[in-house]
């Protein structure tokens, strides 16, 4: 995970954690890392929330492989109310088995296992 405009090194939002963590996910352990074209070149696709953040990925690294996690995005609640977080989850969460059946078909099937940790989301 990274993001756009995250500072290198700093855990999650409070509200994010909390939202993750009615969801049954312990992300406190998680530290933001910047976008760079470096990060970029180590993945093999990039999942972005926004337009903004797909077009931020392809400014960097033009021959990106990204898509956007829902056709119209997710938006990013960074800032917002603890409940922009939950939607915001709930979307991702909505979206989660067609995106996951649709980077399953873009990827290499004999990849398929050993590389999905190779995806990077936004």
């Amino acid at each position: 995970s990274c993001g756009t405009g995250a500072l290198p090194d700093m855990p999650a939002a409070v509200f994010a954690q909390q939202a993750a963590q009615r969801a049954g996910f312990d992300i406190s352990a998680h530290r933001s890392q910047p976008l760079s074209r470096d990060l970029l070149e180590t993945a093999d696709l990039v999942v972005a929330m926004e337009a903004g953040h797909l077009r931020e990925v392809k400014n960097l690294l033009p021959e990106a492989q990204v898509l956007l996690m829902r056709p119209d995005g997710v938006p990013d609640p960074i800032g917002g109310e603890i409940g922009e977080y939950h939607r915001t989850l709930d979307l991702m969460e909505e979206r989660m088995p067609e995106l996951l059946r649709t980077i399953e078909d873009l990827l290499d099937p004999v990849m398929v296992g050993d590389r999905a940790s190779g995806c990077h989301q936004l």
